[in-house]
């Protein structure tokens, strides 16, 4: 163990290497999770027939109502009147907790048109941005979606390939110099220990064991990297795109969930 945390810190020499296949990491990371998220658009075409672009429409009416929903609005202002009744009359029956009521009823009846206005917001973004570039028909709108997740899975390939490229550039360059101190070491040696020792077990830790801590380094700053990024931003993709999940009205992306 104190031999690896040796070879971790040769390794910060090449920290910006480092960096940027952390980064790159991160890019593909963020590939995979999208590329799981066409999962959603595809299963929209497949099971409701319909383009994006009629999905956005029917998704911007659903929020739109539910925005200025009339029962909503009628309540809100019973609330108001009532709230402005108590306020004039200071020696009505329990005004106070009903005052604590009606402030926290308002409350939540506003988040709840706010967060409807949102949605129907993002989404009209969404639509005048992106989708509706896409084709209309439901069969060309799959072929995109089609074309994109395999443009999305090759910049994906691009972007690992940097990140295990620079980590193994990383690697070796911190194993040679670890080499080239491990023989420096052994010149400084006495000739009487050398005798002991043998030429056979200097070359093994020279070669199979440096080998293994190069193995260590790779896992480390390969896989034990990237494979915690792509879990992290899956599971946002997930509880942004799940319209069963709770977290989606408060998730810090805050992607719009479907009804």
């Amino acid at each position: 163990m104190r031999n690896f945390l040796r070879v971790l810190r040769l390794s910060w020499t090449y920290r910006t290497r480092l960096i940027i296949s952390a980064v790159a990491a991160l890019l593909a990371s963020v590939c995979w999770s999208l590329n799981i998220s066409a999962a959603y658009p595809i299963l929209t075409v497949l099971t409701k027939g319909k383009s994006l672009l009629e999905w956005a429409d029917d998704q911007i009416r659903h929020y739109e109502i539910e925005g200025s929903d009339a029962k909503r609005l009628e309540r809100q202002d019973f609330l108001r009147k009532e709230k402005a009744e108590l306020d004039a009359n200071p020696k009505a029956p329990d005004r106070e907790n009903t005052l604590r009521r009606n402030a926290a009823e308002q409350a939540r009846l506003g988040k709840d048109q706010a967060e409807a206005n949102e949605k129907a917001a993002r989404y009209r973004w969404l639509r005048n941005t992106f989708i509706v570039h896409l084709p209309n028909s439901a069969f060309q709108t799959f072929g995109w979606i089609i074309f994109a997740l395999v443009l999305g899975i090759a910049i994906k390939g691009i972007f690992e390939f940097i990140q295990e490229s620079l980590v193994g550039v990383v690697v070796q360059r911190t194993l040679f110099d670890f080499r080239n101190q491990f023989f420096r070491r052994g010149l400084h040696q006495d000739f009487k220990q050398l005798g002991e020792t043998g030429p056979a077990e200097l070359m093994a830790r020279m070669t199979n064991d440096v080998e293994q801590l190069g193995t260590g380094m790779k896992m480390l700053y390969g896989r034990v990297m990237l494979e915690p990024l792509k879990m992290v931003i899956s599971l946002v993709c997930a509880c942004a795109i799940s319209g069963s999940s709770p977290s989606c009205s408060w998730w810090w992306w805050r992607w719009p969930c479907s009804p």
